[in-house]
């Protein structure tokens, strides 16, 4: 029994206009029941956006609880009123320690993302930028050139308007199109209105782990200098500082869950060249080295970049003395990258469903990316079919264009198949 034509005229209408929003960036308002996923990106950074608020309130409520407690610390001993104005001190200090972090923490993270190597202006690349960034609606930016090992991308607010900073690697080993769609990425979450209000809390989420640590040593010399047992609150405060900045970690590992969802949102709604995106984050994640030297090695400056440039590291986990669980900065940053590919991949270019459950699927693949990792006999992880290791993705049929990342450097052999 075959459709109707109504059904098939809708199914088509249906495709048409997921196509569309990909394909020219639109933001389509759906009318009527044909387009059940018409706000498909929307409810990718709409849910992203619900993750990052519901989980910086709770963030808000821990940090002036640790200030209260580095106050308690500081004032125990001293008698019931000392320790009452402590702890209500203590509190307000975390409260306005918070509340600095999220109005002013992105001004620091702004300056700390910008990479340390000499930068250039490049009248051919900003002319590039000029022609998309008009058809996003958004002041053309400037783009700068800087020698770097590593692919990468980024865009950052500067003075009236906004400056993309492409690496030579990118520049070098990346198509023109590839580069493009890239740069064009970064600008759309610079400049995307969720992003921006949301932006805040994750940079401050970062920030926080430097002020426990200002916490704790205070606390220790305010209550070494009135007195005198110093000695003591340094220990004590050792294990509340441990246990403050384990909990503040996992704030800010399901933070950074809700922008990358919100982050993979901008992406399908507003790419107009889904084809040279996808291959673009796969070929930057082809790359396992070292990231663009910066100073935001905390992580406050990663989602201005295309990769991640906070510093590299790994971790374990053990339960009875057998490892079921280990991870790497280079792991994690390639599995979203190819996440993300994927995702633009069956949106755009597809026409299929960008919901929330479709994302969710990522936790299943980075559980079976550190088993792993973890366990040597059992088949390494897989992300859209790419094996990706604790040392990073593991693919010899994408790398860079010219078989080389450095322009001038013998291309390995065998050379990559592209």
């Amino acid at each position: 029994m075959s459709p109707s034509p109504t059904r098939v005229r809708t199914q088509s209408t249906a495709k048409t206009l997921r196509q569309r929003r990909c394909l020219g960036g639109a933001w389509i308002t759906p009318v009527g029941p044909a387009d059940q996923n018409g706000s498909m990106h929307e409810e990718l950074s709409g849910a992203g956006a619900r993750i990052i608020r519901n989980w910086i309130i709770v963030w808000f409520v821990v940090v002036v609880a640790i200030g209260a407690g580095y106050s308690l610390l500081a004032t125990v001993g001293g008698g019931v009123t000392v320790m009452v104005i402590g702890l209500v001190a203590g509190a307000l200090v975390g409260a306005c320690s918070a509340v600095y972090l999220l109005v002013r923490g992105e001004h620091h993270a702004i300056k700390a993302a910008f990479p340390k190597a000499p930068s250039q202006y490049d009248a051919e690349l900003t002319g590039r930028a000029e022609k998309y960034a008009n058809a996003l609606g958004i002041a053309p930016p400037t783009v700068y050139r800087f020698e770097g090992e590593g692919p990468n991308v980024a865009a950052l607010p500067w003075a009236d308007g906004s400056a993309v900073m492409v690496s030579s690697a990118a520049q070098y080993g990346l198509t023109p199109g590839e580069l493009d769609s890239l740069m064009a990425l970064q600008l759309s979450l610079l400049h995307h209105p969720k992003a921006r209000r949301n932006r805040r809390a994750v940079v401050a989420s970062n920030l926080v782990i430097g002020f426990v640590a200002a916490f704790w040593l205070t606390a220790v010399a305010i209550g070494a200098a009135t007195s005198g047992e110093g000695m003591p609150r340094l220990i004590i405060g050792v294990f509340m500082t441990i246990g403050a900045v384990a909990l503040l970690v996992q704030l800010r590992r399901r933070i950074r869950w809700g922008w990358g969802l919100l982050s993979d949102g901008v992406a399908v709604a507003t790419t107009r060249h889904p084809g040279p995106l996808v291959h673009g984050l796969r070929r930057v994640a082809s790359h396992n080295g070292d990231p663009v030297p910066t100073k935001a090695w905390l992580g406050q400056g990663d989602h201005y970049w295309v990769v991640p440039v906070r510093k590299h590291s790994s971790s374990s986990l053990e339960v009875n003395g057998t490892e079921v669980s280990k991870a790497s900065t280079e792991m994690l940053n390639d599995g979203e990258l190819l996440m993300r590919a994927s995702l633009v991949e069956d949106v755009c270019v597809r026409a299929g469903p960008a919901t929330k459950a479709r994302w969710d699927e990522a936790a299943a693949v980075f559980r079976g990316l550190t088993r792993g990792a973890a366990e040597w006999s059992a088949a390494p992880g897989e992300v859209d079919g790419v094996v990706v290791t604790i040392l990073g993705m593991v693919n010899d049929d994408i790398g860079p264009v010219h078989g080389s990342w450095v322009e001038g450097q013998p291309p390995p052999w065998p050379p990559p198949v592209r």
